[in-house]
């Protein structure tokens, strides 16, 4: 065959091309007979070449002398600037044929526009007609179907993505890394120095390593304190083995009211201590302690050093004493772990910034204490008795955080109050704070309140509750003073309060990791490099993968920083999230650049998914959008045991049982929530390397618990986007039914008369076309799981889809038209405002003198059936008006962030039943388009399913049954079945029903014991009547499971857009 023959030039012109955003292109344009060629001609630096068929071609406007503007494909322009468009136009129209306007010089318009506009197209006549009407359709149905088919091809090109190779990289396991531990155990001291004029010292300890410092408490009036207390610090990441850069500090001080004076100093090697070793290796021993070294270099805020220096400058002074040390090399699932201390950042280690650290999120528990009543409270006042209320206090012993508490109400005069309240906190271990019950005399808000008496109850020696059945029992906590007594000088006694405290680990089991037992797989994070960064500068990566963080080192002044660094994790929960953030700057002060973030159950089974993705970031005053670099990655999750671990975890709840047995309030479980990302934030900025708030806050999404107008918008943005499905829906049904397309037209019309006398086969069709439509989008999964891993530019700003960026002057005819016609609409609006007028104005004077009338009839009356008020009790927030505002804007804030949340919950979940059928988690789309099959075979052969049923079923199986047991029994065992279901709680209880039988005979037994000491106090039935209401019992336990099932399970499982919002 021969070579394709050249097409003919009609003409060729100099010109430059003009784009938007982009710099102009000074080139030629060529014309030929079907198609329109620009290249650019630039000594090669280049490359821009654009062409147009002559078949897309809607119109050409040469109404401007020196730019020629070309409308193709309905919606696309192509500007060129000429030094006259005079000659490119001429031969444009005549070469294809265009038709002028008549009214619009310079402007001409394609044959086929002309034809969409409804101008009928001469075809002649007779037999010739048809044969022209027959070539023109099959011309036209040719060309639109190769334009189609190539969009197609180009379509499944882009989307049908080839998976990358797996780069060889250097690996980490981050749980191995994050839980190893060294545990510094402080026991004793003997024979310290005497510092205090009394002959003893106030001894505590302070211990340093690698820029952490943690301080033991301090033991009064003693010269051999015992401690007991063990520190945990974390081990440096990529060493099995210490060195004699791993040495411990020890500093001993006495109390004192300002400065703490110096006591004695030693410095611990931990050089060949093994990390990796599955038995600790303890070294115990006992240490002299020392003068200061003379080359110790204290920080600027190391006041403690500061008195020493200044103290003993002329000469050395002696140190005597000695303590014993333990340290060994652990892992945070240890049983020392719970009790250990955190240690503070004192210095950030420049160098940690230049390596892999690894963070881990504290293990969390809820601390449920419920004040159910006092006894024998003392009576302060002058009538015998007390106003008493109980406030619950979370304290940190050494002043680190601050102290979180809630209070109840008071009761007025009583001795023996019954608050019967509960508070929720959230603690972490180690469970180092203290709980304090603070109970305090209610004076008024004008005057302080007396306290009565306090307690303080170490949180790591409460019980741990597990399970749902029976919490811990009750107990009675004695009151004291200041200095420990449970009476005053008097011998009266500060009183009891029944109180009920206990941790329960398995609230929040679903906010950390656990141990491995429940692991269901691993997760590959390879972070490469970034590229296409403005300017040199310092960056670094932050990966979060459910609670395991990890830092990569900082990378200085580059534009293409390489990390060439893969992190595996383990998964314990198949629908968590793993991030990938880039920032630019140090620990201390950063900048925020993007993101790539993804969930889990998108991905299949040891399926990479790596790529460049584009990073962005939001302005938080503008709210724009801006790209920042790019950022080359990698993600591979692997199933054990072939996914059986995953499919039995996607079977269960996404919450702990506790969440649906023991629910909390919405703005309980709000302020519990933030409260624990509060709590990681301060972990991660205190450790080594800090991460500030900036980098902890954008990974933690912390801007879900704030008020963000920006969250409503992308909110009411994301449920615009799904509903433009429905109106892409609406189209390609409406272009069904329209003779657009006549064999498409054609074939729904065929269909329609086929359902008219085969309707039985609606369903099937309705349930075969989704499962085809669902079935056409599997090929293109996996780019859309590439898709999914950057954020949405525009659902981030709040658009639904993109800003439109042509047909401005179709936009402004429109919006010319609007104009013109809200002016007609205005004028009107003035015509019959000013006929209103007059008549209102009447209806104004009418009322008002009947307003009138009726305001002096209402203060008659109101003045001659007034009665006294009764007095309201002041509080602070009534007389104190900030106090007052600030309560009213936390009211608010509360408010709109429940409602960007509710927006948030609906929008997401009318995305995971849209993702049903988009592949959005390939298990539950394959399962779903499996049962559609399935129902649409059976729906076909209903009738033979039936008959099936009927004949083989009822005529064999039933009867079977009945022969061998009588309908009699059948009916006995049903109807005890229901009786037993619907029987009285006293039979045969439950482990719930038992919990609370036992509270409500507990409660009646209580109740009547008070009777009987109010009785015998009194001695006559008046008693009763001052007796307080016994607390309530449990609230009765709902017949049905209140956990959802399992279909529903998978379905929050489900990822949502939300992830992609910046």
């Amino acid at each position: 065959m021969g070579a394709k023959k050249a097409e003919p030039e009609l003409g060729s012109f100099d010109c430059v091309h003009s784009e938007r955003g982009k710099a102009p292109s000074v080139g030629k344009v060529h014309i030929f007979k079907t198609s329109l060629v620009f290249k650019a001609e630039m000594f090669g630096l280049d490359n821009t070449t654009l062409s147009i068929k002559r078949r897309d071609l809607d119109s050409a406007d040469a109404t401007s002398r020196l730019t020629l503007k070309m409308t193709y494909k309905d919606t696309r322009q192509l500007d060129l600037q000429f030094t006259n468009t005079n000659k490119p136009y001429r031969c444009l129209v005549e070469g294809w044929k265009l038709k002028e306007a008549d009214d619009h010089e310079g402007f001409a318009v394609n044959e086929k526009q002309l034809k969409k506009e409804g101008e009928p197209k001469h075809h002649g006549e007779g037999v010739e007609r048809y044969v022209n009407m027959a070539k023109d359709y099959a011309e036209e149905s040719y060309e639109d179907f190769n334009r189609k088919f190539k969009k197609v091809l180009q379509e499944v090109s882009r989307l049908g993505a080839k998976i990358p190779p797996t780069p060889r990289l250097p690996a980490i396991d981050c749980e191995e890394a994050v839980s190893r531990c060294l545990f510094v155990k402080i026991h004793r001291a003997e024979d310290v120095l005497a510092m205090d004029s009394d002959g003893f010292s106030d001894p505590f300890v302070t211990i340093r390593y690698r820029g952490l410092e943690a301080t033991s408490t301090t033991r009064m009036k003693t010269l051999n304190p015992e401690w007991g207390e063990v520190f945990t610090f974390r081990t440096p990441p990529g060493k099995e083995e210490l060195d004699d850069e791993d040495q411990v500090e020890l500093m001993v001080y006495d109390r004192d009211f300002a400065l703490n004076d110096f006591i004695g100093y030693t410095k611990l090697s931990l050089s060949g201590m093994r990390v990796s070793e599955a038995k600790p290796q303890h070294r115990r021993e006992w240490r002299q302690l020392e003068a200061m070294p003379k080359d110790q270099e204290s920080d600027f805020f190391d006041l403690n050093h500061m008195k020493e220096k200044l103290m003993f400058w002329e000469g050395e002074r002696l140190v005597s004493g000695r303590i014993e040390i333990e340290t060994w090399v652990g892992n945070r699932h240890d049983d020392e772990f719970r009790v250990a201390g955190i240690p503070r950042l004192k210095q950030v280690d420049a160098a940690a910034e230049r390596s892999v650290a690894h963070y881990v999120e504290p293990v969390t528990a809820l601390l449920r204490v419920e004040i159910k009543k006092g006894r024998n409270i003392m009576a302060l006042d002058e009538d015998g008795a007390s106003d008493p209320y109980c406030e619950v206090v979370i304290v940190d012993p050494l002043g680190v955080k601050p102290d979180e508490s809630q209070s109840t109400h008071y009761i007025d005069d009583v001795v023996d109050p019954d608050w019967d309240r509960t508070f929720n906190f959230i603690v972490a271990k180690p469970y180092s704070d203290d709980m304090v019950l603070r109970v305090y005399d209610y004076d008024g808000a004008t005057s302080f309140d007396d306290l009565i008496g306090t307690a303080v109850i170490k949180i790591s020696e409460l019980a741990v509750h597990r399970g749902i059945k029976k919490p811990p029992e009750e107990k009675w906590i004695t009151l004291l003073d200041k200095d420990g007594s449970a009476s005053n000088a008097e011998g009266e006694a500060y009183g009891d309060v029944l109180v009920r405290a206990y941790l329960d680990e398995d609230y929040f089991e679903h906010l950390h990791g656990g141990n491995a037992t429940g692991e269901v797989g691993r997760l590959s994070v390879d972070v490469v490099r970034a590229s296409e960064l403005a300017v040199p500068v310092t960056t670094f990566a932050v990966v979060k993968m459910g609670p395991y963080w990890t830092r990569l080192p900082s990378v200085e002044n580059s534009v293409a920083p390489e990390w060439n660094q893969r992190l595996r994790y383990p998964v314990f929960e198949p629908a968590a999230r793993v991030t990938v953030a880039l920032f630019e700057g140090t620990a201390t002060s950063c900048r925020f650049l993007g993101r790539v973030k993804l969930q889990l159950s998108t991905m299949e089974d040891g399926v990479r998914y790596g790529g460049e993705f584009q990073l962005m970031s939001k302005d938080p005053s503008k709210g724009d959008v801006a790209k920042t670099c790019k950022l080359h990655c990698g993600l591979q999750f692997d199933y054990h045991k072939s996914g059986a671990l995953v499919a039995k975890k996607y079977m269960e709840p996404l919450l702990p049982d506790k969440w649906y047995f023991s629910p909390m309030q919405d703005e309980e479980k709000e302020t519990i929530m933030k409260a624990q990302k509060e709590m990681i934030v301060q972990r991660v900025g205190n450790a080594s390397p800090p991460l500030n708030d900036l980098v902890a806050k954008e990974l933690l999404e912390f801007s879900k618990h704030e008020v963000n107008i920006g969250s409503i918008k992308s909110s009411i943005a994301r449920i615009q986007r799904l509903a433009g499905g429905f109106d892409q829906l609406t189209g390609a049904m409406t272009f069904a039914l329209s003779w657009d397309s006549i064999l498409v037209t054609a074939m729904a019309q065929a269909y329609i008369i086929y359902l008219v006398y085969y309707p039985n086969m609606l369903m099937p069709t309705i349930l075969l076309g989704v499962a085809l439509y669902s079935l056409a989008l599997f090929p293109s999964r996996y780019q859309r799981v590439l898709d999914r891993m950057v954020a949405d530019e525009w659902l981030s700003q709040g658009l639904p889809f993109p800003p439109p960026t042509e047909e401005e002057e179709r936009l402004k005819k429109e919006r010319e038209e609007e104009e013109k016609k809200q002016a007609e609409e205005d004028e009107a609006r003035k015509k019959a405002e000013a006929e209103r007028g007059a008549r209102e104005e009447e209806e104004e004077r009418i009322t008002r003198e009947q307003e009138e009338k009726e305001a002096t009839e209402a203060r008659k009356k109101a003045e001659a059936y007034a009665k006294p008020k009764l007095q309201e009790a002041f509080t602070w927030d009534s007389i104190n008006p900030l106090a007052s505002l600030q309560k009213q804007m936390a009211e608010v804030y509360a408010m709109i962030t429940l409602s960007q949340n509710i927006l948030d919950e609906v929008a997401g979940g009318a995305e995971r039943l849209a993702g049903i059928l988009a592949w959005e988690e390939p298990r539950v789309t394959a399962g779903f388009v499996v049962v559609l099959l399935v129902l649409a075979w059976m729906l076909i052969y209903v009738e033979a399913v039936t008959r099936f049923f009927v004949k083989i079923i009822l005529g064999v199986v039933v009867k079977t049954i009945f022969t061998i047991i009588s309908p009699a029994t059948i009916k006995f065992g049903i109807s005890a079945g229901i009786l037993f279901v619907l029987r009285h709680p006293a039979i045969l209880p439950d482990e719930q029903t038992k919990v609370v039988q036992e509270a409500k005979k507990k409660a009646g037994r209580e109740a009547a014991v008070a009777v009987e000491q109010a009785n015998a106090a009194t001695g006559d039935d008046a008693a009763d009547k001052a007796l307080l209401v016994p607390p309530p019992p449990p609230a009765a336990v709902a017949i049905l499971d209140p956990r959802p099932l399992p279909p529903l399970n998978v379905f929050f499982r489900m990822p949502t857009q939300s992830d992609r919002l910046l």
